[in-house]
């Protein structure tokens, strides 16, 4: 997708945060994006939308037993996204049985078998992750060159436990033998290895070429300007050059926005922080996520708590999509700019409600507790 000639002005306009010469952002209209396939609204994680477009488009009644199992993959992948997992899982698994020889269904098996597996207990997982690695070696015995079957064995073999057959080994081989196949992909994937080796020198390297092997991929971007802001914060230009340069190949998805929105807060350029804000929700009014960014970054940096509130009541007034933080995140988030401000009670409610929200928040319980037992 090429950009508009006021979305490149948008975004000539947010690429100089560092500068801090306008410390503002255009507040013209921006033209809504064109309808999009369900695939493409999945592939750029617009969960809410994918799951919309299903509502208005029913199965006809006499659909084929394989429109049913298309169906069946298609919602598994929407619930998934939205955080549904075991719903997700039950789907997926009745499209594969329904056709077994279909690689795609297997992956899918697989992905909801992992997100249950991150939520479950010790025994459960084990089980989860060996059905995950079943239906990957599946996909690949049907598809031996598929790329999401190959990804997810690399993560299987890098993060399993030795005892299912995790091998740190053979999750190179995967990677590389993805990035055989989808260059950029591949060297994100390797990239994220050496991150795990703590390799900082390797993971810079394999991360430009990924840049390099396909410069239209967002994922690509997204991933050096993330590395470069963690491991080399000083060279903000690079971060802000690559965070835009996803803007252009996406501006719908929400990744780039929070990085500009983060740089905007360490640059305390509150005018732009809103109007990054409110630019991003214009491309996806179901993405607040760079509000929540922006907050944290205030939380953590304890400045502008005022507007950091502003922003966190904005991003709870809506569902997170699944890949965003949780309701439960953002109200953990309250709890700790309630403690900066010396508002202990409400941090405790703050804290009551992230655990209402998400039992499993283990931080948010730990805080609880030592809330409760301090001071007055």
């Amino acid at each position: 997708m090429r950009p508009s000639i006021l979305l490149l002005a948008v975004l000539l306009a947010v690429a100089s945060l560092h500068s801090l010469i306008a410390c503002s952002v255009p507040q013209s209209p921006v033209d809504p994006q064109p309808p999009q396939s369900l695939t493409a609204l999945l592939e750029a994680g617009h969960y809410r939308r994918a799951f919309a477009a299903l509502d208005v488009t029913p199965l006809a009644a006499d659909a084929s037993a394989h429109d049913i199992a298309q169906r069946e993959y298609i919602e598994s992948r929407v619930e998934l996204g939205l955080g549904h997992y075991e719903l997700a899982f039950q789907l997926a698994e009745k499209a594969a049985v329904a056709e077994p020889r279909n690689a795609a269904f297997h992956v899918q098996v697989a992905a909801a078998a992992g997100r249950l597996a991150q939520h479950a207990g010790l025994l459960k997982q084990l089980t989860y992750a060996k059905r995950a690695r079943k239906e990957l070696d599946d996909a690949v015995a049907l598809e031996p060159k598929r790329p999401d079957a190959l990804y997810g064995l690399m993560m299987f073999y890098e993060y399993a436990p030795s005892l299912i057959g995790g091998d740190k080994a053979l999750a190179r081989k995967m990677a590389e033998d993805l990035t055989a196949i989808e260059g950029a992909r591949g060297y994100v994937a390797q990239a994220s290895l050496a991150q795990e080796r703590k390799d900082s020198a390797a993971e810079a390297e394999l991360l430009k070429k990924a840049v390099a092997a396909d410069p239209d991929s967002y994922a690509a971007h997204m991933a050096f300007a993330k590395f470069v802001k963690l491991s080399a914060p000083a060279e903000i230009d690079t971060v802000d050059e690559q965070a835009c340069l996803a803007l252009l190949i996406d501006p719908s998805r929400g990744e780039a926005w929070q990085t500009l929105a983060e740089l905007a807060v360490a640059a305390e350029c509150w005018p732009e922080v809103n109007g990054l804000v409110q630019t991003a929700e214009r491309f996806n009014p179901d993405d607040a996520s760079a509000a929540y960014s922006a907050a944290v970054a205030m939380i953590s940096a304890g400045k502008n708590l005022d507007l950091a509130q502003t922003l966190l009541d904005h991003y709870l007034e809506r569902i997170p999509e699944g890949d965003e933080p949780s309701a439960g995140r953002a109200q953990y988030q309250l709890a700790l700019l309630s403690e900066k401000r010396g508002q202990k009670q409400d941090a405790l409610f703050h804290l009551r409600a992230a655990l209402d929200e998400d039992p499993t928040m283990e931080d948010a319980r730990k805080d609880l507790k030592r809330i409760e037992h301090s001071n007055p």
